[in-house]
């Protein structure tokens, strides 16, 4: 709780009551600063990180590296995109793929999936990963439903033929932090290379 003392006199006493009132409210600006600035550091973790995993690095985790015996992955890939960027301009095309991962990101949370990345059209996205989950599969399927309806949805609205190949695989994974300067959090094992084959050679 924020205190003040009343200045009821010239004299050096009051003198002291002012520098003491505008300590305070120095300290009043510091703290609301330091709040904003903690929210938005929470924020910036949140959209680059699975929730579970901000919360480890906020924790002071450096390093993260995990294992798991059973997840569903999901390689998500956006064809005709490169075609759309030659058609609209640029900002117009990538306003349309924003436009269909925002909606993706929102419907993993809907599903149960965390996002691990999108690298250029591509979406990488896993479930069973921090949270074990018996429906992990369906859940994966579900999404990827949701995902070519999203697709579908975005077609009609902008006049696009957009498309979305999709692949997907259980199996073990490993999960980890890498880099310094750039941290980044990613998936590797057998697991997701094969859902990236299913995905490359879908129709």
């Amino acid at each position: 709780k924020e205190v003040t003392v009343p200045v009821l006199a010239s004299d050096e006493l009051g003198e002291l009551a002012k520098a003491f009132n505008h300590m305070v409210k120095k300290n009043r600006k510091t703290s609301e600063l330091v709040f904003q600035k903690t929210q938005e550091t929470e924020s910036l973790l949140l959209n680059m990180f699975p929730e579970s995993v901000a919360k480890r690095l906020k924790r002071g985790e450096k390093h993260i590296s995990d294992e798991a015996e059973s997840v569903a992955i999901l390689f998500a890939n956006v064809l005709n995109f490169q075609r759309l960027t030659e058609e609209l301009k640029p900002k117009k095309a990538i306003e349309i793929l924003n436009e269909i991962v925002s909606a993706m990101d929102d419907a993993t949370e809907q599903h149960g999936i965390e996002k691990i990345k999108t690298t250029g059209s591509e979406y990488l996205a896993v479930s069973g990963l921090s949270v074990a989950r018996l429906d992990q599969t369906k859940r994966v399927i579900d999404f990827a439903i949701e995902a070519m309806r999203i697709v579908s949805q975005v077609n009609r609205e902008y006049d696009t033929d957009l498309q979305m190949r999709v692949g997907v695989h259980s199996g073990s994974v490993m999960a980890g932090t890498v880099g310094s300067q750039r941290l980044i959090y990613d998936i590797w094992g057998d697991t997701v290379v094969m859902a990236h084959y299913v995905q490359s050679a879908a129709a």
